[in-house]
């Protein structure tokens, strides 16, 4: 042509594309993800001070004695700190383990 280009081949008909299959991230990924939220320093357990600032950032002014009593009463001994296992626990009933506001 008179640019210097040369005519290209047609181009195949492309197939019908197929679906994508979908990617649902597993529950556990899930929780992973909110665990780690929680957990601030990355050493996998979430003290109850990262509890109490973690809850406060999203709009939850509990007190220590609160959060205290949100890890023991998912099983955590005082001094301890919440496992991924209690952080499950303490999420599957935040009724049952938060406390009530008027």
């Amino acid at each position: 042509d008179d640019f210097g280009f040369e005519p290209q081949p047609a181009k195949k008909k492309l197939k019908k594309a197929q679906s994508l299959p979908k990617f649902h991230f597993s529950e556990h990924h899930v929780l992973l993800g909110i665990f780690q939220e929680f957990d601030c320093n990355g050493d996998g357990v979430i003290s109850p001070g990262q509890l109490r600032r973690t809850l406060r950032r999203y709009g939850q002014y509990l007190s220590i004695d609160e959060v205290l009593d949100i890890f023991t009463s998912v099983g955590v001994p005082l001094g301890s700190s919440m496992s991924l296992e209690k952080f499950e626990e303490f999420l599957a009933d935040l009724g049952k383990h938060m406390p009530l506001r008027s």
